[in-house]
């Protein structure tokens, strides 16, 4: 008669054969084995790398009231199983390993191996029927150690008494087996990237006895990544369940990933927007390990405008080493990992880690001058340039917890329908309701012509018209370092002299000035740059309908005397002038 084994995926590696019947006599103690660092080993068995323990021959292992495994002779009275193999180091354990080991029944057969180098486990009876083929021990990024006793894989014998025989797998670290009255039902989902077009790695399956529990939350997107969409939830083929929500596992499932194509980007906040890619499992990182290799995206989400989007980190672990494997609270990262991050000029970066003494050789757009706090390691640097990313190179190696980026606005506060304006930042009018901004592209004799811009480099010189009733305007900082208009005005960004004959906006129409200063933040139009047979120039959006009409009252508030047409009157005769922006009569 055959037995049978229920297969449970739990951890690292496992090698399971079952030869022939052994000697062993003693009363049924559950048997829990550790094969790092020495132990079961004797003499000389483990001066060097595959040292055969015991010359090759079994030994055996008794376990005490209190449950702790010795080794003893193979035929020893109180020996619960046998074992053989060779030693191989103190971190991986045993190679080419056999265990012999009776059972009265159904028991519970748990291995602990080598993550790397997991491979397929055989199971056979006294009777040499294998009860299990093919389990294979490798799960990535785990392996078992007395720190992590959880990275494990298991096995249900659910058949009569025999004697099994445990054999195969690769370093065998770890092994026990506990008798059992209740078998588990587990059920698995699988996460998968299907044919949705999206890189990264996808979430850890799920699995669940579900005779105790049917339910599990869709995991957050921290490794999954889309260009111009944003990760919803996951498609059990039926349903679609959003990230967050709850999903009953009732039998081994595959969800694949569901997009929702982006409206917005960070480009399109209108608000501040503080991002931050948390690399800390106890706040639902999954588990990764990654070393020599490149092209990693790490994914946080913002939200824009209203709108949940997903926005990338790249890292680098070639070289490098990127590993929460170890610790819930932070990732070992090695030297030369690198962080490629979206950044803005005036962007603020802040990133911690454990240990203070990799802050010195850490260096973010190749500079090391940065703030940095002695207490928690905290480094914190201001944006200086705006190629619109920046890198995170990780010095002596340390263990990090986040990165976080702010990304700023500039706020803009037209007093006026038509204003001229000059941003040391680069801008991005693409989403900014109620204000546009353009430049000064050609001009008539009476005329100027104008283009309207979304994204300008700094310093650029802009006509700002506002359509809106707000006060003030967030304006995003954006990564536009050409403009690809001609533009005659000249923006300024400190105090300058104009020449006379040059064009001041003032009321909707630019008009010949004499020498004076224009203060930082704004824009004039030289003469040179003009083709212009008249003291004022209309402002010319394109079509009848777009020339701004000529005030006939300025509101020029500097004590001087002006006429109806804007031009200064150095000694008014009588007339009609406004000064101060009100009319005046000289009688």
């Amino acid at each position: 008669m055959k037995q049978t084994i229920t297969k449970l995926l739990g951890g690292a590696i496992l090698s399971l054969l079952f030869l022939v019947p052994s000697s062993v006599k003693a009363e049924w103690k559950d048997i829990h084995v550790d094969l790092t660092n020495k132990k079961f080993t004797q003499g000389t068995e483990a001066d060097a790398m595959y040292n055969l323990v015991n010359g090759g021959d079994y030994i055996g292992i008794a376990v005490d009231g209190e449950g702790a495994a010795s080794r003893v002779a193979k035929d020893d009275a109180n020996a619960v199983c046998q074992v053989k193999g060779k030693w191989h180091s103190d971190q991986w354990g045993w190679v080419n390993t056999e265990i012999i080991v009776p059972v009265e029944g159904t028991v519970k057969i748990t291995i602990g191996d080598a993550y790397s180098y997991g491979s397929a486990v055989t199971v056979k009876n006294s009777s040499n029927e294998s009860v299990v083929d093919g389990l294979s021990t490798y799960v990535e990024g785990k392996y078992y150690s007395s720190g992590h006793p959880e990275n494990v894989v298991s096995a249900y014998y659910t058949g009569p008494a025999t004697t099994l025989t445990i054999t195969g797998g690769s370093y065998l670290l770890y092994f026990a087996i506990e008798k059992v009255d209740y078998i588990p039902n587990y059920k698995t989902a699988t996460f998968s990237i299907g044919e949705t077009g999206a890189t990264g790695v996808v979430p850890a399956s799920i699995t669940k006895d579900i005779n105790i529990e049917t339910t599990f939350t869709i995991p957050s997107n921290f490794t999954l990544y889309k260009e111009g969409y944003t990760l919803t939830g996951w498609n059990d083929g039926a349903n679609t369940y959003n990230i967050g929500e709850t999903y009953t596992i009732s039998n081994d499932v595959t969800l694949t990933p569901i997009f929702r194509e982006n409206t917005k980007t960070l480009d399109d906040r209108k608000e501040t927007v503080t991002i931050t890619w948390d690399f800390q499992r106890n706040n639902g990182a999954p588990i990764v390990a990654w070393e020599g290799t490149s092209d990693h995206p790490w994914i946080a989400q913002a939200t824009i405008d209203g709108e949940v989007i997903d926005v990338k980190m790249d890292i680098n672990t070639n070289p490098g080493k990127f590993n929460n494997t170890g610790n819930t609270d932070c990732t070992q990262t090695n030297s030369k990992t690198s962080f490629t991050v979206p950044s803005r000029l005036g962007s603020v970066l802040t990133t911690q880690c454990h240990g203070s003494f990799s802050i010195s050789t850490t260096t973010i757009d190749g500079s090391s001058e940065y703030a940095s706090g002695k207490g928690t390691a905290t480094i914190t640097y201001n944006i200086n340039q705006a190629s619109g990313s920046s890198v995170i190179v990780i010095g002596d190696g340390s263990y990090y917890k986040y990165v976080t980026v702010t990304y700023p606005v500039i706020a803009v506060s037209p007093a006026k329908e038509f204003t001229t304006f000059c941003s040391t930042s680069p801008l991005d009018f693409s989403n900014v309701d109620g204000l546009e901004a353009y430049v000064v592209t050609g001009s008539t004799t009476t005329t100027i012509t104008l283009a309207k811009v979304t994204k300008v480099p700094a310093g650029t010189g802009l006509i700002l018209k506002k359509t809106g009733s707000a006060a003030s305007y967030n304006v995003p900082v954006g990564t536009a370092t050409s403009l690809a208009e001609t533009n005659k005005l000249v923006g300024v960004t400190t105090a300058t002299t104009f020449n006379a004959g040059d064009y001041i906006l003032y009321n909707g129409t630019f008009i010949q000035g004499t020498t004076g200063t224009l203060a930082a933040g704004k824009a004039y139009l030289p003469a040179a740059n003009v083709n212009a047979g008249s003291h004022e120039l209309l402002l010319d959006f394109g079509g009848t309908t777009g020339i701004a009409e000529m005030k006939a009252v300025r509101t020029i508030e500097d004590g001087k005397f002006y006429n109806l047409a804007g031009q200064q009157v150095a000694t008014p005769a009588k007339g009609l002038y406004i000064v101060n922006g009100k009319k005046v009569i000289i009688k």
